[in-house]
């Protein structure tokens, strides 16, 4: 039960093909802060939404009202080619902000953007294209289009990349390249891809090649600082097994507690057979309230199968 990770995040020009993934040669091991942490808050590997930056790294800087302005206003932008109008309107039509959500309209407007170079919209149409959400189903192609946003940099599309060379979709599976592209957006505070890199550092996997749990330890610390979810239970279960830090039972509830009430299903029934917990009425609606909101969670589609999908 301890370190489940789901990882779990854009009318194309075609990605060059042929392009090589860099070999990571380092590591730097995270600064691994024992003091104590304030505060709460996905993955275990599989799907979980962001919010997106205002500024696109391939596209072009939205102006801080873009996010406000009505479709009409949009579509007269990206009749001119805005990229980034372009981009919103993707977002928009995929989670039926403009009107009845439709992924088919989403993708399209995704595709125009990408033909600019858009990074954030590679990252959401390979999404599209991995999910088949309004348009064929079409791997190789989603495979590509991480590839593209991940080499301009994206932390999403190379956590999505990470993602799919870990779990070898559309291309053979590969721990060294995944640990590569996980690290390289961890790097840009990127919380999901941080706990991705805990779990990596807590297994031994990849270039890493040893278990480091003190490594491990400091970033689910980074991850949990953001309210990611996987990174608030890994961290919990740190504490209470002693694993890369001093054991401490009350931070370890905090950070599942925090979990909990994020619907993190192992989180909830730990500490609902912990009896130093349920044994009191308060801590008793602590852990059912958790519960009521897993059910609502549970009814929100997840994006894409362990990948991140940007939206607004």
């Amino acid at each position: 039960m301890f370190l489940k990770e789901r990882f779990f995040s854009r009318k194309p020009q075609e990605v060059q093909e042929g392009l090589e993934d860099p070999t990571v040669r380092e590591f730097q091991r995270a600064d691994v802060d024992t003091d104590h942490v304030d505060t709460v808050p996905i993955m275990d590997p599989t799907s979980q939404r962001i919010k997106p930056r205002t500024v696109g790294k391939s596209g072009a800087e939205r102006a801080p009202s873009e996010a406000a302005m009505s479709k009409e206003e949009l579509l007269q932008l990206a009749s001119v080619g805005n990229v980034s109008a372009c981009f919103q309107l993707g977002c928009r039509y995929l989670q039926g902000i403009v009107e009845e959500a439709s992924p088919s309209q989403a993708s399209r407007w995704f595709l125009r953007a990408v033909e600019e170079h858009h990074s954030d919209a590679q990252t959401n149409l390979g999404s599209c294209f991995l999910e088949g959400l309004g348009v064929y189903r079409n791997v190789p192609r989603a495979l590509k289009l991480y590839r593209a946003s991940a080499i301009q940099g994206n932390p999403h599309g190379q956590f999505n990349l990470g993602v799919c060379f870990r779990d070898g979709m559309g291309v053979k599976r590969d721990l060294d390249t995944a640990t590569h592209w996980f690290y390289r957006a961890a790097c840009q505070n990127h919380a999901p891809a941080q706990n991705s890199v805990g779990v990596m550092y807590q297994r031994g996997h990849g270039v890493i090649g040893v278990q480091d749990e003190a490594a491990a330890a400091g970033w689910f610390r980074k991850a949990a600082k953001q309210n990611n979810v996987f990174g608030q239970y890994n961290l919990g279960m740190c504490y209470i097994l002693g694993k890369g830090l001093d054991a401490n039972v009350a931070e370890g509830h905090k950070w599942l507690m925090a979990a909990a009430a994020q619907g993190h299903v192992d989180a909830i029934a730990f500490l609902a057979r912990d009896e130093s917990i349920i044994h009191t009425s308060s801590a008793q609606e602590r852990v059912s309230t958790p519960s009521r909101l897993l059910l609502s969670l549970c009814a929100v589609p997840s994006v894409v199968s362990g990948l991140f999908l940007r939206t607004l």
